[in-house]
């Protein structure tokens, strides 16, 4: 939540605390007793609704980086296969295409991250012969593929939901 919109909360319940102290004269009037009602509704439905945008935003965030961790690790594992062929029969083009340390694939851009893993599906579905004795198979590609597709259904969440929390 922006530090603006905590300290108008912040001053809200202020408000209400200060009127607490004096709830005895607010009571013996009828109308600043109903407005003093209405204020404390409002409050609460504000309370709530801050409270379900900070825990939205933040659950959706840490899913995008659980699920970037762990296909970064499937990447580096595909990419370190790739790498160990192609080096021993001196292809080094394809060596190099694939040659990110697990740093850099952790920091790099979505969609640069994304591109990335897909040149490494298409390499070991294209490869696959020669990769089998590295445990290349089409499970080991499908769970790969899932990995980026899952990755790929969550990338764009986190903009969404700070979107909806400005609109809210």
């Amino acid at each position: 939540m922006e530090k603006k919109n905590e300290n108008s909360i912040s001053m809200f319940k202020t408000v209400k605390a200060v009127c607490e102290t004096n709830i005895a004269v607010i009571n013996a009037n009828v109308g600043l007793n109903n407005t003093y009602n209405q204020y404390l509704l409002l409050l609460s439905n504000l309370e709530l609704l801050a409270q379900e945008q900070t825990l939205n935003r933040t659950g959706i965030t840490i899913d995008k980086k659980n699920a970037r961790e762990a296909l970064a690790l499937l990447v580096e594992g595909a990419s370190g296969i790739i790498k160990a062929h192609f080096d021993s029969v001196s292809n080094y083009d394809v060596f190099v295409s694939v040659n990110l340390s697990f740093t850099k694939l952790r920091i790099m851009r979505d969609q640069l991250f994304i591109a990335h893993t897909q040149t490494v599906i298409n390499l070991l579905t294209t490869h696959q012969a020669v990769l089998a004795p590295f445990g290349v198979d089409a499970a080991y590609i499908t769970n790969i593929s899932n990995a980026l597709t899952q990755y790929i259904n969550i990338v764009a969440k986190p903009t969404e939901a700070r979107n909806n929390k400005s609109t809210a």
